[in-house]
């Protein structure tokens, strides 16, 4: 089971305090098959089991696991592993082993995880811990496996590609109808993975940074790359208009963003400016539909559908069914290196989350560093372009 959560780009692998650690790693013949053993132990005798009101208890690993927090359901501590895999690799299998398991008997149920709270002017909320149903009475240990996982392609903190690993792992499992906890002492890992085939990085760097800007825009664009240029930066320019005339896309922000790739994998690019931004705060529409504002716009942008009102037990729609992602542009691939359009369920809604039935898997790690100088008018493009310059150049001057 996949599941998409919040990451931070880490160093090539983190180990909890849980317990050791133990690593073989072969490949077999010539098929380029890798694999990664490890056996995280954890410590016993740092469980707690805490009164949370008169109805629940809260249990703990120790000070330093996070917790499985689903609103409504059982707060479950985890381990979270991450590591680093070569940047493409595919048919990345997980197997997982517990031993010297025990079971503790509970007087209480686990607590729920509770409900997020919008923040909103039309109705008073109150913090309620409402408890999934269907979680609570089923007679199955929650979570339904010991461990689940996300993978991603993107940089690492040294700016290196690679592929993203991260392992939720549940050495601590509930049952609520026999009211039991199981705890496994050792939890057996075997990662295994195929390398690609092919590397698709660039071999040659043509240019460091990219700007993209509407012609509107594109002199003073030209400026800030020419002063860049100056300082050893390889800069080059590409309008919007350029890009929608040479690159298909359902919409203009996958336009540009298969420009970006294009980018990447023929120049070398590391950076991405998007140089403009809304029209005009009062006459310009900021969405053109659910998924990207463009007519409104200088550079478009991509907005998110998140909508976590289809569950009716929750109680409350959001009144932000979507926000800005220019992390869009960044995110070029996903896990094997494929391009990631952000519809994984090809439903043309992008970025979709609602609860837990409708959700795009997203990669969410950037590709390349990325900004954005939301500039509405040429006056604005040009002070923009005078005041970043003139912090290395207090001489430069954009006429």
């Amino acid at each position: 089971m996949k599941t998409l959560l919040p990451i931070l780009i880490v160093g090539a692998l983190i180990i909890s305090g849980f317990g050791t650690l133990a690593i073989n790693i072969e490949k077999t013949n010539n098929m380029q098959i890798e694999q990664i053993i490890e056996t995280i132990n954890i410590d016993i005798s740092t469980f707690k089991i805490e009164n949370k009101g008169d109805n629940y208890i809260k249990v703990s690993l120790g000070a330093k696991e996070s917790y499985l927090m689903n609103p409504g359901e059982p707060m479950i501590p985890k381990v979270l592993k991450k590591y680093e895999l070569p940047f493409g690799v595919t048919n990345i299998k997980i197997e997982t082993e517990p031993t010297n398991i025990q079971e503790i008997e509970i007087s209480k149920e686990i607590a729920p995880t509770p409900m997020p709270l919008p923040l909103s002017q039309k109705q008073d909320f109150t913090i309620q811990s409402k408890i999934d149903a269907a979680i609570y009475n089923n007679n199955e240990p929650y979570p339904y496996s010991w461990c689940d996982y996300h993978v991603g392609c993107g940089l690492n903190s040294d700016a290196e590609h690679v592929t993203h690993l991260v392992l939720n792992i549940f050495p601590l499992r509930y049952n609520p109808v026999s009211g039991k906890i199981i705890i496994a002492e050792n939890v057996n890992i075997k990662i295994t993975y195929e390398n690609p085939k092919t590397n698709i990085l660039p071999i040659e760097n043509t240019y460091d940074l990219v700007i993209i800007t509407p012609k509107k825009f594109q002199t003073y664009a030209q400026k800030l790359a020419d002063h860049k240029n100056s300082f050893g930066v390889n800069t080059t320019v590409n309008t919007t208009e350029q890009i929608y005339a040479e690159f298909d896309g359902l919409d203009e922000p996958e336009q540009i963003k298969y420009f970006i790739k294009y980018a990447f994998e023929t120049w070398g690019i590391k950076y991405v400016l998007l140089f403009g931004g809304l029209k005009s705060k009062i006459y310009a529409k900021s969405k053109d539909d659910v998924n990207h504002g463009a007519k409104g716009w200088h550079v478009p942008v991509r907005y998110s559908n998140f909508q976590y009102d289809s569950d009716p037990s929750y109680n409350f729609t959001s009144d932000e069914p979507g926000y800005l992602c220019d992390l869009y542009y960044a995110d070029i691939y996903k896990e094997g290196a494929v391009f990631d359009d952000w519809d994984s369920n090809d439903n043309g809604v992008f970025a979709e989350w609602s609860g837990n039935e409708i959700i795009d898997e997203l990669d969410l790690y950037p590709d390349v560093a990325y900004g954005r100088l939301a500039c509405r008018t040429t006056k604005e493009a040009k002070d923009v372009v005078d005041k970043r310059a003139s912090i290395f150049d207090p001489c430069f001057l954009a006429t």
